[in-house]
């Protein structure tokens, strides 16, 4: 209960203190379609995407474990 009383307050901070824009990113979305939810990060940060980069994101992480392996993309 502990982890979930820090999500709380962070997500009250976000939603009633926080100025800045605030752009959410649910696991849910990211599984299903974690390319859409990539451009939509970069978008947000204002970041160029590098198509190749996101291509081997989107390939290498299909069961999101965001780890990299021994050979690149």
């Amino acid at each position: 209960m502990k982890n979930l009383d820090i999500w709380i307050r962070w997500i009250r901070f976000f939603t009633t203190t926080f100025k800045g824009d605030v752009h959410v990113v649910f696991f849910e979305n990211a599984k299903s379609d974690l390319e859409r939810e990539l451009i939509e990060m970069n978008k947000f940060l204002k970041l160029p995407i590098d198509e190749r980069r996101l291509c081997c994101t989107v390939a290498s992480n299909s069961q999101l474990t965001f780890r990299r392996k021994v050979t690149y993309c």
